[in-house]
């Protein structure tokens, strides 16, 4: 009877960590797991952070991918590719802390690294790190990791830069979500995030938040959900989308009979005598 036991036991142990690994699996295939200090994971040439203190070149050789090591760092240096190799520049390798106190909901990108983002489940609270694997960014746009590191405009503009406190601009790609830079105690001026509410966008020449056309996206639908909120259907006044999950697709909606759904007010309205 125990041996029954014993074994029932150590089956069901076994079912558990198989549909564990599936869940893990299943999260998202551009995410966790980073491998860009490989040159064959890369796939592109030029200068690699094989660590944080080690600089090489990727060098193709026909179907080869061949590391060359050129650089070991120093301290107070490290190894930053958008730099040239060490440098005292912030970039990924950074003692910073690898997570933010969280100033908003939702999908929130790394002020350093394009290929990190933050999950901010509420405010005031810490956020959950997420790391592109291999050579992906993060996408303001889809809420994914399904940009090119070599080349987005993204991983170009970063890591961002604080001349001085209170500091602020617009996140291109998504004008809705603004940064501040901030000094706290004992640590040095960082970039802060923050949104705007759903409907409005930070006016980079007015230094506020202004009316614009919906949160993210800049007025269109988005294929994740990145906040909350509704946008308008731009096939049929009728309807909308209506983002009530961060990281889900948008869910379609049509209004009551007689309604429209207003852009401005964001919700359905009724302009006619019989409402």
């Amino acid at each position: 009877m125990r041996g029954e036991i014993v074994f029932i036991s150590v089956l069901l142990i076994c079912l558990w960590s198989g549909a564990s690994s599936n869940i893990l699996i299943n999260i998202d295939p551009s995410a966790d797991g980073r491998e860009v200090s490989n040159c064959a994971e890369r796939g592109t040439p030029g200068l690699i952070c094989t660590t944080c203190v080690d600089v090489a070149k990727c060098v193709k050789s026909g179907s080869q991918w061949l590391t060359i090591h050129v650089e070991r760092c120093e301290a107070p240096k490290a190894c930053n590719v958008k730099e040239g190799g060490c440098s005292t520049e912030p970039g990924p390798c950074t003692n910073r802390p690898s997570r933010i106190q969280c100033k908003t909901e939702g999908l929130i990108p790394d002020a350093f690294d394009c290929q990190k983002y933050h999950f901010c489940a509420r405010v005031n609270e810490d956020s959950n790190l997420v790391e592109c694997r291999n050579n992906f960014a993060f996408n303001i746009k889809t809420g994914k990791c399904d940009l090119n590191a070599t080349n987005a405009s993204t991983c170009k503009r970063l890591p961002l830069k604080c001349p001085k406190a209170g500091y602020s601009e617009a996140w291109p790609e998504d004008k809705n979500l603004f940064y501040v830079c901030v000094k706290q105690p004992g640590s040095e001026l960082r970039p802060e995030f923050h949104r705007c509410d759903h409907g409005f966008v930070y006016d980079n020449n007015k230094q506020d938040c202004v009316k614009g056309h919906g949160g993210g996206n800049q007025g269109g639908v988005p294929e994740v959900c990145t906040e909350l909120g509704k946008y308008p259907d731009p096939k049929d006044e009728d309807s909308y989308y209506h983002c009530v999950k961060i990281g889900k697709k948008p869910k379609h909606k049509t209004c009551d009979w007689g309604e429209t759904f207003d852009p401005k007010k964001l919700k359905c309205v009724c302009e006619d005598w019989w409402c």
